[in-house]
């Protein structure tokens, strides 16, 4: 077979350079070649010897002799005979060999797009159709290939789709970390795994404590910023084989393998607080955050994944309930402590429609004149089952949820429509203090509640006072003052509370429009015994006195502490040895005890 395919070589290279038309040409040129010849020997052939024959018959004839023809005419006729044979034979041959060879050629090219599409039909997309003619059948061969190259480009893309929905659907979008589902799975791995070796290992759940306030200050580009670089600062906390994985909001899980204890386990958590300690620079500002990060331990804390992550979300709860920038082991009490905890909040929600809420307002007496000058108004929450709640147990959880909006009108309201019931009864003007949070002070309509209730309840907006924290105004300082400015605008009163406990400099009050300091009871409770505090107090009545601000110190209990006051000329007090909170019934009978500045 290859003597033969060597033999035909020459034919077959010269075929595959001809296109289908110009071989079919030539073996039709060939044909007609041979066609010719044979013809024009034929007619040549019978023309000679039909005149031999005639001239034989003539001679016959006219001699009356018998002749035959002559030998040697004979032969060279014969030779004749011979020699147009072997042409047509040479001819027919070479038709025959171009014919073979076009076919060859031809069937080449077939089974070579054969075999690519059967390489193809196995998943070989590299394969190439090497159609080595220059005819038609290797134009076939180049689209073909380029059919293929296409088929692989668009399963190429596919692949390249299929990756990345696949990333998406177990990846964050915005951090690229591993998401909820995909934290679960690898924690679940090395569930299984710490299992079968009978090791140990960590689960962290971290919660970043200022995303909210980013959002609401600097908007949420600047707020999804921040978390993208807070998750490669907890990234760049743990060890290759950690995972870390985004839960959703401002919330991470961390998976580590290789923690097994609790020494380590408080180690890699004040590694991880650390590092997020650093401000973070965004959109060319320095960012501080702080987070609270709850530690499960497995086998301890729990034996399954849902346990594990429970747990170390709850002792998570427990550090931001602590502190910001803190963190807390799981402990076997949380669990009871958080569902009653849950309890209250699911209360809490609830406790507005059911009236659980009222208000006692505790007096405010003016030093030099000994008459009340105003109250302030105190929230309680009767629980039908625990009885009377403190604020300092359910405020802070309110703030937690969100209800703190909705009891902040609540008591807004309450405070302006008692005002109106103290006006018809015919009782003096005074102020009453309101406490506001630091979520409803930044709430955007805060202004337009304020002034929609005074002008709800047609009162005096003088004798409103709100009442907002040192931190409240002291973070976001620009735009606390215009806010404060807007509120001023209304003709309401802006007391600063629980002075002191911050780090403000008194110099920087002059920038705020704010009328009354209230100096901190944490100052006044070691009155005239305690040397610090005497001396925070002295700094903090006479700058206020020069900056013509009324200063009002709280919790003021013995007879010492008012002494002290007033030799220093604080203009007001309050607190138990004034009176305790009393109900709205009672303040009339204290003011016609007292009177009124």
């Amino acid at each position: 077979m290859k003597r033969l395919m060597n033999l035909f070589s020459p034919a077959i290279f010269f075929m595959d350079r001809l296109k289908y038309g110009q071989k079919f040409v030539l073996i039709g040129f060939m044909i007609l070649l041979l066609f010719g010849i044979t013809l024009y020997v034929v007619l040549a052939h019978t023309e000679q010897v039909g005149e031999l024959i005639s001239f034989i018959e003539y001679i016959k004839d006219e001699s009356g002799l018998k002749l035959e023809a002559n030998g040697e005419d004979v032969l060279q006729l014969r030779q004749q005979q011979a020699i147009i044979a072997v042409a047509s034979l040479l001819i027919l041959l070479l038709i025959f060999y171009l014919f073979v060879a076009f076919y060859i050629s031809v069937l080449r090219a077939v089974y070579e797009l054969k075999r690519a599409a059967l390489r193809v039909m196995r998943g070989r997309l590299d394969t190439r159709a090497e159609v080595r003619t220059q005819d038609e059948l290797a134009q076939v061969g180049v689209a073909f290939n380029k059919m293929i190259d296409s088929f692989r480009k668009m399963l190429k893309e596919r692949e390249k789709d299929k990756r990345q929905i696949e990333h998406l659907a177990y990846h964050d979008a915005l951090t690229g970390l591993p998401n909820r589902s995909l934290g679960y799975d690898r924690l679940q791995t090395v569930l299984n795994e710490a299992r079968t070796k009978k090791t140990s290992f960590t689960v962290m759940f971290v919660d970043v404590d200022s995303v909210k306030e980013v959002n609401d200050t600097y908007g949420h580009d600047t707020g999804d910023r921040l978390l993208k670089a807070v998750a490669r600062r907890i990234q760049g906390s743990v060890d290759e084989g950690d995972t870390v994985a985004r839960m959703g909001g401002d919330e991470f899980l961390i998976v580590l393998p290789h923690i097994n204890g609790e020494a380590l386990a408080r180690q890699k958590a004040e590694q991880i607080l650390d590092e997020l300690y650093q401000p973070l620079v965004i959109d060319g500002r320095e960012l501080f955050i702080s987070v609270s990060i709850g530690i499960s331990l497995y086998p301890h804390d729990g034996h399954d994944l849902q346990t594990l992550v429970s747990r170390a979300g709850m002792a998570m709860q427990y550090a931001k309930i602590s502190g910001r920038s803190e963190y807390r082991l799981y402990e076997p009490g949380m669990d009871q402590e958080w569902n009653e905890r849950m309890r209250m909040e699911a209360s809490l929600l609830q406790a507005l429609e059911r009236n659980e809420f009222f208000l006692e307002y505790q007096p405010r007496l003016d030093l030099l004149q000994g008459k009340m000058t105003g109250v302030e108004a105190l929230i309680r929450w009767r629980h039908p089952e625990r009885g009377l709640i403190p604020p300092y147990e359910f405020i802070p959880l309110a703030e937690e949820n969100g209800a703190i909006n909705a009891i902040g009108r609540w008591v807004l309201h309450s405070v302006a429509k008692q005002i109106r019931s103290w006006q018809e009864e015919g009782l003096p003007p005074f102020v009453i203090s309101v406490n506001i949070s630091a979520i409803q002070f930044h709430a955007e309509d805060f202004v337009d509640q304020v002034r929609e209730t005074i002008q709800h309840y047609g009162i005096d907006p003088g004798q409103i006072e709100l009442e907002l924290t040192e931190s409240i105004v002291m973070n976001q300082a620009e735009s606390a003052i215009e806010k404060l400015k807007r509120l001023k605008d209304l003709g309401v009163r802006i007391s600063i509370d629980d002075f002191g406990t911050g780090f403000s400099s008194l110099s920087y009050l002059k920038y705020f429009p704010i009328d009354t300091l209230k100096i901190d009871r944490s100052f006044i409770k070691d009155i005239p015994v305690g040397e610090k505090d005497l001396a925070i107090t002295k700094t903090i009545i006479a700058p206020g006195r020069r900056l013509k601000l009324k200063v009002v110190a709280e919790g003021v209990e013995t007879k010492a502490q008012y002494d002290f006051l007033l030799s220093r000329r604080c203009n007001e007090v309050q607190g138990f040895l004034i009176s305790r909170p009393l109900q709205a019934e009672k303040i009339g009978d204290f003011v016609f005890r007292s009177g009124v500045v």
